[in-house]
C-alpha cells in the first residue's frame, strides 16, 4: 500500500512540474532571410504578430533585413497570446511572404528564412 502511495504522489508531482512553466522578460528571435538562390534577402520587412483569442492579429515589433539579410528582433512574451513571425516584400513585381509560430517559452529563438515568389 506504501508502494502505491509512493508511486501515485511521484506521478502527480511530475505531472504538476509541467504546469509550472515561467515565460522569460524578453524573447529574442534572429536569423537570416535568404531568396530562393540562397541569395541574402536585404529589405525584407519583419514582424512579430500576437493572436488574440478572438483571432485578432495585433503587429508587436518590427525591423527590416541588412544587406547580408539579417535581423534580429526582442519582444515581451504573455501568456495570452500566441506569437508568429511574419516576413515580407514586394519586388520586381512578385510578393515574397512566410509566417512562422514563435516559442514564446524560449528566450532566445533562431529562424532562417527562404522566401519564394508568391
Amino acid at each position: 500500500m506504501l508502494m502505491l502511495l509512493v508511486a501515485a504522489s511521484m506521478l502527480t508531482f511530475t505531472s504538476c512540474r509541467k504546469v509550472f512553466k515561467i515565460l522569460p522578460e524578453t524573447v529574442t528571435v534572429s536569423g537570416q532571410v535568404t531568396d530562393e538562390n540562397g541569395q541574402p534577402f536585404e529589405g525584407v520587412s519583419v514582424s512579430v504578430d500576437k493572436s488574440t483569442f478572438m483571432s485578432l492579429i495585433i503587429p508587436v515589433t518590427g525591423t527590416k533585413t541588412d544587406e547580408n539579410g539579417f535581423y534580429q528582433v526582442e519582444f515581451e512574451p504573455d501568456e495570452d497570446h500566441t506569437f508568429t513571425m511574419r516576413y515580407e516584400i514586394d519586388k520586381d513585381g512578385y510578393q515574397y511572404v512566410a509566417y512562422y509560430g514563435v516559442d514564446k517559452w524560449k528566450a532566445v529563438q533562431e529562424h532562417d528564412v527562404v522566401l519564394k515568389k508568391h
